[in-house]
């Protein structure tokens, strides 16, 4: 027994139906797995989608993570929130303790907040038993009585126009009413352990031209250590003059050199007669760093009248080419 076809009708129906539903699948094959989409557009080189930004609450949580890089990020982030409550945050783990990594970008973050808040922790860790604290704290207490970056980015020219020039500001000090509580410290910090504490304590002391250091940093060009130069060349006087000329043989010649550089550097230090014994004693000590120093000292003299006419400037060109002369 045949069977019956369907009508022509219903077979145009059916064939029109299966037409209509193949498309209908294939945009859902390409549609159904986000993830594998996703995944071949990232593998045909697409930017990746930015990573959630954090709220402030999420970072105090994470702050107490027990998973040291997780903490310390959040503590990084806290202090670029530039808020009190980051700040208050930063300072309670600081107090209750965390660890050695997570204290570290702790108390960079709160230095950079140079916040005055933050003096009772900071100078509870200048003291700390692990010299990376002491040096990060060491910082935070600098932060507060030296002025920072003189220097600012000039802004992004526009096409076609010259670029600005730098902006110069004369930013004050942030807490110079806390200088006679910090700078004794730095002081202290002189005789620290740790070279990078005792360097950083230094570079601080000489930008402030800390006179009453001048004694502290004597002494520790005598024990020989490469902090003291440069710090005693911004704040050194006729005495550092005198005590140099006393550590020669005593002192390893390139440290007693840099010192006698870099008083000469300085506009203001005198008297002409002191400038002049600073000149004569470079052109004792050997090799070519005297020499370099010498040059220099002649070429920021070539201004005026007056600057040229100066006894340390003709001893110094002599020397130079009694020095140079083959």
């Amino acid at each position: 027994m045949m069977r019956s076809r369907p009508p022509a009708s219903l077979q145009a129906v059916l064939l029109c139906g299966v037409t209509w539903l193949l498309p209908s699948l294939g945009v859902a094959e390409e549609t159904a797995s986000p993830a594998t989409a996703k995944s071949a557009v990232g593998e045909a080189g697409s930017q990746p989608v930015a990573a959630p930004v954090l709220d402030e609450a999420t970072l105090i949580a994470r702050l107490r993570s027990t998973t040291e890089s997780e903490a310390a990020a959040a503590a990084r982030k806290l202090g670029e929130a530039k808020t009190l409550t980051a700040q208050a945050a930063l300072l309670d783990a600081l107090a209750i303790g965390v660890s050695p990594k997570v204290a570290a970008a702790a108390l960079s973050a709160v230095s950079s907040l140079r916040s005055a808040d933050a003096l009772p922790i900071l100078e509870l860790y200048a003291h700390h038993r692990n010299p990376d604290l002491r040096k990060r704290a060491t910082q935070g207490l600098v932060a507060l009585v030296v002025a920072p970056e003189e220097t600012a980015p000039a802004a992004k020219p526009q096409v076609g126009k010259k670029p600005a020039k730098l902006v110069t500001t004369k930013p004050g000090v942030p807490h110079e009413e806390l200088a006679p509580k910090i700078v004794p410290q730095l002081i202290a910090s002189l005789s620290d352990g740790s070279a990078e504490v005792r360097q950083v304590a230094a570079e601080a002391l000489g930008l402030r031209r800390e006179k009453s250091a001048e004694p502290a940093l004597i002494k520790l060009l005598q024990r020989k250590d490469t902090a003291a130069p440069e710090a005693l060349g911004l704040i050194g006087g006729p005495d550092t003059a005198r005590a140099l000329g006393e550590m020669i043989g005593t002192v390893p010649n390139y440290l007693v050199t840099a010192t006698l550089g870099a008083l000469l550097k300085r506009s203001d230090f005198g008297p002409e007669p002191v400038r002049t014994e600073v000149v004569k004693m470079l052109g004792k000590m050997p090799g070519d760093q005297p020499v370099d120093f010498l040059s220099d000292y002649v070429k920021a003299t070539d201004t005026d009248k007056e600057s040229k006419a100066r006894p340390s400037r003709a001893e110094a060109q002599k020397i130079i080419e009694q020095r140079t002369a083959k």
